[in-house]
Protein backbone atom coordinates (compact mmCIF):
# COMPACT_ATOMS: atom_id res chain seq x y z
CA UNK A 1 0.00 0.00 0.00
CA UNK A 2 1.25 3.36 -1.20
CA UNK A 3 0.84 6.52 1.01
CA UNK A 4 1.52 10.00 0.61
CA UNK A 5 4.53 11.95 1.95
CA UNK A 6 1.90 13.68 4.58
CA UNK A 7 0.79 10.38 5.78
CA UNK A 8 3.91 8.63 5.90
CA UNK A 9 5.07 12.06 8.17
CA UNK A 10 1.97 11.64 10.30
CA UNK A 11 2.62 7.93 11.36
CA UNK A 12 6.27 8.62 11.81
CA UNK A 13 5.18 11.29 14.67
CA UNK A 14 2.98 9.03 16.06
CA UNK A 15 5.45 6.38 16.45
CA UNK A 16 8.07 8.91 18.08
CA UNK A 17 5.31 9.21 20.85
CA UNK A 18 4.67 5.54 21.33
CA UNK A 19 8.17 4.74 21.03
CA UNK A 20 9.72 7.56 22.85
CA UNK A 21 6.49 8.44 25.09
CA UNK A 22 7.69 11.68 24.20
CA UNK A 23 5.87 13.93 21.67
CA UNK A 24 7.65 15.36 18.53
CA UNK A 25 6.56 18.73 20.72
CA UNK A 26 8.10 17.68 23.82
CA UNK A 27 11.56 16.97 21.87
CA UNK A 28 11.85 19.68 20.64
CA UNK A 29 11.05 21.56 23.60
CA UNK A 30 13.95 19.37 25.10
CA UNK A 31 16.55 20.14 22.65
CA UNK A 32 15.71 23.97 22.86
CA UNK A 33 16.32 24.15 26.39
CA UNK A 34 19.56 21.33 26.67
CA UNK A 35 20.35 20.16 23.13
CA UNK A 36 23.70 21.51 21.08
CA UNK A 37 22.48 24.60 18.41
CA UNK A 38 23.98 22.70 14.97
CA UNK A 39 21.87 19.98 13.78
CA UNK A 40 24.78 17.08 13.47
CA UNK A 41 25.71 17.89 16.94
CA UNK A 42 21.72 17.45 17.87
CA UNK A 43 21.24 14.58 15.96
CA UNK A 44 24.57 12.61 17.87
CA UNK A 45 23.10 13.91 21.17
CA UNK A 46 19.63 12.74 20.58
CA UNK A 47 20.81 9.03 19.73
CA UNK A 48 23.93 8.84 22.58
CA UNK A 49 22.24 10.73 25.53
CA UNK A 50 18.13 9.71 25.00
CA UNK A 51 19.01 6.38 22.30
CA UNK A 52 16.22 8.00 19.64
CA UNK A 53 17.64 6.26 16.33
CA UNK A 54 18.91 8.00 13.43
CA UNK A 55 15.62 8.64 11.72
CA UNK A 56 13.73 10.21 14.81
CA UNK A 57 17.01 12.26 15.46
CA UNK A 58 16.70 14.01 12.70
CA UNK A 59 12.83 14.73 12.51
CA UNK A 60 13.40 15.88 16.07
CA UNK A 61 16.26 18.37 14.60
CA UNK A 62 14.75 19.39 11.58
CA UNK A 63 11.70 20.23 13.77
CA UNK A 64 14.01 22.05 16.14
CA UNK A 65 15.74 23.92 13.46
CA UNK A 66 13.05 24.51 11.22
CA UNK A 67 14.97 23.22 8.51
CA UNK A 68 12.35 20.87 7.24
CA UNK A 69 10.79 20.98 4.20
CA UNK A 70 7.44 21.63 5.88
CA UNK A 71 8.52 24.56 8.30
CA UNK A 72 10.06 26.45 4.73
CA UNK A 73 7.36 26.04 2.60
CA UNK A 74 4.99 27.65 5.54
CA UNK A 75 7.28 30.52 5.69
CA UNK A 76 7.17 31.08 2.24
CA UNK A 77 10.27 29.58 1.04
CA UNK A 78 10.34 28.55 -2.78
CA UNK A 79 11.77 24.91 -2.35
CA UNK A 80 12.10 24.21 -5.85
CA UNK A 81 13.93 27.53 -6.67
CA UNK A 82 16.24 27.04 -3.45
CA UNK A 83 17.40 23.73 -5.37
CA UNK A 84 18.36 25.13 -8.46
CA UNK A 85 19.88 28.22 -7.76
CA UNK A 86 23.61 28.82 -8.57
Amino acid sequence: MTSSPDAQMATMIENLKANTGKSLDEWVALSRTGGPAKHGALVSWLKESHGLTHGYANLVAHTTFRSDAGSKAAAGDDLVGEMFAG
